[in-house]
């Protein structure tokens, strides 16, 4: 199962276009509902945006953000492969990546531009049909 959160219109059809399996949300506590329907299957991968509700460079303890559901996560222990960042908000993304990585989880940080979403489609094509 891969997640993907962010609330541009814009990069969530082109997330989706890429990994059609994809489930997407757009706040907050949409993904921590979806991660929490998923909590007992793997979750392949979780990518993650930090400022949500059209804002930019929202303080990280606003809870209309990525950082909530990292807060959720790591009170929760979900199983997630690897989880990416693709916030552009640098000084957020950073602050996700440490709690996360002390955690335990597996995470890096890429800007959504970076994301090779071509590849990331035969990627979860081969995933995909071995979890069928």
């Amino acid at each position: 199962m891969i997640l993907f959160l962010d609330d541009n219109p814009e990069r969530l059809f082109l997330f989706k276009s890429s990994v059609p399996s994809a489930r997407l949300a757009a706040t907050a506590e949409e993904m921590i509902d979806l991660i929490k329907r998923h909590k007992g299957s793997d979750i392949e991968c979780l990518y993650l945006d930090h400022d949500l509700g059209g804002k930019i460079y929202v303080d990280s303890n606003d809870k209309e953000t990525g950082m909530e559901v990292v807060r959720w996560i790591i009170e929760n222990h979900p199983s997630i492969k690897n989880i990416v960042i693709h916030s552009h908000n640098t000084d957020a993304a950073q602050l996700m990546l440490v709690a996360l990585l002390r955690a335990g989880y597996v995470v890096e940080c890429i800007p959504f531009i970076d994301l090779k979403l071509r590849e990331l489609s035969a990627v979860y094509h081969d995933v995909l049909v071995e979890e069928e």
